[in-house]
């Protein structure tokens, strides 16, 4: 059963082509794009990031350290403010069930959804 409240603007099933289009800072699709992405702190696993980045590039390379659990892409800047000011609100127990919307298993998506993009 899948949550109304979580939808992924980018699927893990997409193509990597797909996904280097939007993720390419230099591409016009790039420039509205804004990532909500939650990371994880590998040492502490319990402590998590809530984080707001018009470059997903940048946002990968500052937590490099974390697992890469969540992300969602939007256009508008109102709904993603909107949607991380929600997730800060929420329980972390609410998170972590936003988070297995996207990923049940709770692994780092980072190799799935990133590496293969040489980032």
């Amino acid at each position: 059963m899948q949550c109304l409240f979580f939808y992924s603007g980018i699927d893990l099933q997409q193509s990597t082509e797909i996904k280097k289009r939007m993720i390419d800072d230099t591409n016009i699709q790039a420039l509205k794009s804004i990532w909500i992405c939650i990371f994880r702190e590998k040492q502490l696993a319990q402590k998590l990031h809530i984080t707001f980045s018009y470059s997903l590039k940048e946002l990968l390379q500052e937590f490099s350290d974390y697992e890469l659990l969540y992300y969602r892409h939007f256009v508008q800047v109102s709904e993603a403010t909107a949607h991380k000011l929600l997730l800060e609100s929420l329980s972390a127990d609410s998170v972590y069930s936003q988070i297995m919307a996207l990923n049940p298993e709770l692994k780092d998506l980072y190799e799935e959804f990133v590496a293969p993009l040489d980032l």
